[in-house]
């Protein structure tokens, strides 16, 4: 019986085939389960930076539009200024008036960019919001 337990113990410690199989299967497995995550990690990175720059893009060109327009407005009233069209007073009226529709484009694009940057960030909660 004692020799039984000494034998039983030594033999419970020798690699079978079997368990060498199992154990290279096991890091086969982690391999693929940690590539899967850094993969799943990466395609996630890329589809938020992308997603992020359009809005971006299309932030930027909507306020561009507002530039222009501002711009081409301005460029009207300068000549309308110097045809003697208007006062210095009503001129400068009419400045405030483009730059408070400026002010106004502006804060709703930002309003509405705003909004679509938080509902981007939410359905890609892992990323850091630069």
């Amino acid at each position: 019986m004692e020799k039984d337990i000494k034998d039983e113990v030594r033999n419970g410690r020798i690699v079978t085939k079997e368990v060498a199989e199992a154990a290279a299967q096991k890091i086969a497995d982690d391999r693929k389960e940690k590539l899967t995550e850094e993969m799943v990690r990466s395609i996630t990175n890329s589809e938020y930076s992308r997603k992020r720059q359009l809005l971006n893009l299309q932030k930027a060109r909507e306020t561009e539009k507002v530039v222009k327009d501002k711009l081409v407005k301005l460029s009207s009233l300068d000549d309308d200024l110097k045809e003697g069209k208007h006062t210095p007073e009503s001129y400068n009226k009419a400045v405030e008036a483009i730059n408070k529709e400026e002010r106004d484009a502006t804060s709703k694009i930002n309003t509405e960019y705003s909004e679509l940057f938080d509902q981007l960030q939410s359905q890609y909660p892992s990323m850091y919001r630069w």
